[in-house]
């Protein structure tokens, strides 16, 4: 089932579908109008197969409604949260932000300016202050997952995209019988790969100390090991591993 939907399509029959703005391996985003307010937001819809057990349905509920209470002009705010009941596809209404992502400004400038990487770095660190002492992890973060936006008096603010929802993609598929890793292998810490292991704030630091040495330098940490071929991949990252820990 496409999570792509056409234009002019009324979605859980409130949201009518203005135009697609991405689209990626966990769902599409689109630009909808909310047909009671004439509100303008954005739809995320996600691929309804890790979604197809009642437990996993219900915690989508319960984690969106988690996030959406945690406080913090650095997290995108949602608005409505469920599973369509004509597609089973899940999904979140939020905020329609106007601006790029982080990953965008950097392919288009290159390494940014120390002053410029603090500012994108202390937001994203105040808003995980608040959703990791709410024990939400993150799991996925990286340039990509950062959007910049203004404020009124222009100056720049980072909204951090997609809280949870790598969580719930991963246990879901763990749940049907798959095995899954849910993250950016250039970012993830060592633990991630371990399908098995209960992931704490600590994964998200790290993912947070990846991103600083990419912005400065303009090129991921990891981006020699991800250029070689596989045979040679596993060994190099690990020895490296051990000398950022030590």
């Amino acid at each position: 089932m496409s999570v792509i939907l056409a234009e002019g399509t009324v979605f859980a029959r409130r949201y009518r579908v203005v135009r697609l703005i991405a689209a990626g391996g966990m769902g599409a985003v689109h630009e909808v109008i909310h047909l009671e307010t004439d509100r303008h937001r954005a739809l995320k819809v996600m691929h309804p197969h890790p979604f197809q057990s009642e437990e996993m349905r219900g915690r989508f509920k319960r984690e969106a409604r988690i996030t959406a209470k945690i406080e913090s002009e650095y997290i995108v705010d949602v608005f409505d949260a469920g599973v369509d009941e004509a597609t089973g596809m899940p999904f979140l209404v939020m905020e329609l932000l106007r601006g790029e992502e982080l990953g965008e400004r950097l392919t288009r400038a290159g390494r940014l300016p120390p002053a410029e990487v603090m500012t994108y770095l202390y937001q994203t660190a105040l808003a995980l202050e608040r959703t990791h002492a709410a024990s939400i992890v993150h799991r996925d973060l990286k340039p990509a997952n950062l959007f910049l936006t203004q404020r009124e008096d222009g100056s720049v603010r980072v909204k951090i995209l997609d809280f949870g929802i790598a969580k719930l993609v991963a246990d879901g598929a763990t749940g049907a019988g798959a095995t899954i890793h849910i993250g950016t292998p250039i970012y993830m810490p060592p633990e991630q790969f371990q399908g098995d292991t209960k992931l704490t704030a600590a994964a998200d630091i790290f993912s947070l100390g990846m991103m600083a040495y990419t912005l400065l330098v303009g090129t991921p940490y990891w981006a020699p090991e991800a250029r070689r071929p596989p045979r040679r991949r596993h060994r190099a990252p690990l020895r490296r591993v051990c000398r950022l820990r030590r």
